[in-house]
């Protein structure tokens, strides 16, 4: 019989083929009549005590870090002024993973308190939680294609990934995971034993669901994400050593400059960090679900424990990967730190207003150095001055004659005495301003 009592492994639907189920326990214990003696001495062992604390409350502990930390990540990147496709991928992932937490939880709560749910509610959940749960794998794998060609095409990457062709390729990657989970809508039925209500796949669909769409999901879901992410990072790490190589050979030195270079460098140390975790955490699942069937126990001995213990641990690590990115993104990327810090202190306008007063007063000192200079313009012999920012040609320059003036009025503040300076342009309009490019 296969049913849906608790959350279980990657596909959310129990392989069980048990006569039944004891719901007290959430490790799928046979409850069929085995005396008392077998259940004491098989729950008196301490890592069934352990395996029954963890499958019970692993979940809110993954919530009370990941929940947050996902918000916090959402909050960060709409207060960004511009949102690139790098972003985008960020901000999707936070969703897809604040709703697979929230899911899990919701699904898990239903089913240990054993609360009625109708049939097209427990359904939409269902398939809803299988989306979000494999979705979020197929984020990070487009996050790492968009990483890849930033690394490998940087003149070109612009004009190949925008953020309207990123979200389209989410969305199609959304389309597919979708129907690959829609059968469930029309595979379940309701049933009630004694007062019970459970919900059991449909005759037609056990062999489908324990055959082809066992390995099926399996290999959509765990396996071929982890493969592509494997390689994608292996290829970028390999054409980062490459393009180090070659500058070094080119110019003696490892030095890049440019405030976006820097950004994009973070960006993929950042998906690097992440996607090593997300192997880390998920690697052991997909061997489990390709392996489990031929793990052999005795029922109710020390190896069945064994082997749930198993079972929970590893699907911990996996659904733990739902709550670490953003303290990843925090840890790794020190503009997306300051950005978060920026937000939740409110000071994302004044360090624009800021900036903005730094450019006005180096535009000022500017002037002051060239009239301080004296009639005799820079040296130049044809007594000509240039702007700041102008270009060198014919309509953005003045004569010496014409040149800019500049009048010291000294006012004395009675709190703060500074002095404080006023641009006089003369009778000719014909001037170069320190922002002009004429």
């Amino acid at each position: 019989m296969s049913v849906t009592i608790l959350y279980s492994n990657v596909s959310s639907t129990l392989d069980i083929t048990l006569p039944d189920i004891n719901l007290t326990s959430g490790l799928g214990v046979p409850d069929n009549g085995t005396d008392d003696e077998k259940r004491r001495i098989y729950e008196s062992y301490t890592l069934y005590t352990v395996t029954y604390v963890m499958a019970t409350y692993y979940l809110y502990v993954i919530a009370a870090f990941g929940v947050p930390g996902n918000v916090a990540s959402i909050f960060t990147i709409i207060t960004l002024p511009t949102v690139s496709s790098s972003k985008v991928h960020v901000a999707i992932l936070a969703v897809t993973d604040t709703m697979a937490i929230v899911l899990k939880i919701l699904y898990q709560e239903f089913s240990a308190r054993g609360l009625y749910v109708s049939l097209p509610l427990h359904t939409i959940i269902f398939f809803l939680l299988e989306f979000f749960t494999t979705y979020a794998n197929w984020v990070v794998v487009a996050m790492t294609a968009e990483r890849f060609l930033a690394v490998c095409f940087p003149l070109r990457v612009g004009r190949m990934y925008t953020r309207r062709k990123a979200i389209v390729v989410l969305a199609g990657l959304a389309l597919i995971t979708a129907s690959i989970n829609i059968f469930h809508f029309w595979a379940w039925e309701e049933l009630c034993e004694d007062g019970f209500w459970y919900y059991k796949l449909k005759d037609e669909y056990t062999d489908f669901v324990h055959g082809a769409f066992y390995y099926i999901s399996g290999t959509h879901s765990i396996l071929l994400p982890c493969a592509l992410i494997f390689t994608g990072n292996a290829l970028i790490i390999l054409s980062i050593r490459q393009a180090r190589a070659v500058q070094r050979h080119l110019t003696n030195s490892v030095e890049q400059g440019g405030r976006k270079a820097k950004d994009q460098r973070q960006i993929t140390v950042m998906l690097v960090v992440v996607s090593i975790v997300f192997l880390l955490l998920n690697t052991p699942n997909a061997f489990l679900y390709f392996f489990k069937k031929y793990w052999k126990y005795e029922p109710w001995s020390y190896s069945h424990v064994e082997y749930f213990f198993t079972v929970r641990f590893i699907h911990l690590l996996s659904d733990a990967n739902h709550a670490v990115n953003f303290y990843l993104y925090f840890l790794s990327m020190s503009s997306f730190r300051r950005r978060f810090l920026d937000s939740i202190r409110c000071r994302g306008k004044i360090r624009h207003r800021h900036t903005m007063s730094s450019v006005y007063r180096t535009s000022q000192t500017y002037i002051n150095s060239l009239h301080q200079t004296g009639g005799d313009t820079f040296g130049r012999p044809d007594g000509l001055v240039y702007s700041a920012f102008s270009k060198r040609n014919s309509s953005s320059r003045a004569e010496s004659g014409q040149s800019i003036k500049l009048t010291t009025n000294v006012v004395r503040n009675s709190n703060n005495n500074k002095i404080t300076r006023s641009l006089l342009k003369n009778d000719s309009q014909h001037f170069v301003t320190a922002n002009s490019d004429l």
